[in-house]
C-alpha cells in the first residue's frame, strides 16, 4: 500500500476534523441549557466593542452569577447558557457559531505540525510506503 504525501495529509486531517466533531457532540450532549441575562454594570462599557459583564442565570431555585467578557450588543439582553450538570456554576454564554466554528482555531497548530511532518520529513519521492507483513 502506498500512500503519496498529499493524500496522507488529507487522511490526517480528516482524523483531526472528526476527533474534533465527536469532541463537541460529547461535550453538547453532556450540556443543559437555560435562559440568563447579560448585565453590564458600567455604563461607560456601552462604548466599547467588548466589555466584561455579569451573567445571571437560574439553575432550579438557584440563581449563579459569573463574569464575562461579551460583545456589547449583548449587554442587558437575555442570553442562552450552557452549563454541565454538574458544574452548574461554570455557566457560559451559549453563541452556536463561537461553540461549533470558532473553537476550530484550536485544530490550527496541529494542522501545521501535521503538514510540516507529512510535506518535510518524509522522503523526497512523496512516498510513504508501508508493507504489511502476512504471519
Amino acid at each position: 500500500m502506498t500512500f503519496n504525501r498529499l493524500t496522507l495529509f488529507l487522511v490526517g486531517l480528516g482524523l483531526m476534523l472528526a476527533l474534533y466533531a465527536v469532541q463537541r457532540v460529547t461535550t453538547y450532549r453532556e450540556s443543559e441549557f437555560t435562559h440568563g441575562i447579560l448585565l453590564c454594570t458600567n455604563p461607560d462599557d456601552l462604548k466599547l466593542y467588548e466589555a466584561e459583564m455579569e451573567l445571571h442565570y437560574y439553575v432550579g431555585m438557584k440563581e449563579y452569577v459569573t463574569h464575562e467578557t461579551m460583545p456589547t450588543q449583548l449587554a442587558n439582553r437575555q442570553v442562552v447558557v450552557r452549563y454541565k450538570e454538574k458544574n452548574p456554576e461554570k455557566g457560559k454564554v451559549y453563541i452556536p457559531a463561537d461553540f461549533w466554528f470558532l473553537s476550530m482555531l484550536w485544530l490550527l497548530f496541529p494542522t501545521i505540525v501535521w503538514g510540516a511532518f507529512v510535506f518535510t520529513i518524509l522522503n523526497e519521492d512523496g512516498r510513504l510506503k508501508i508493507t504489511l507483513k502476512k504471519s
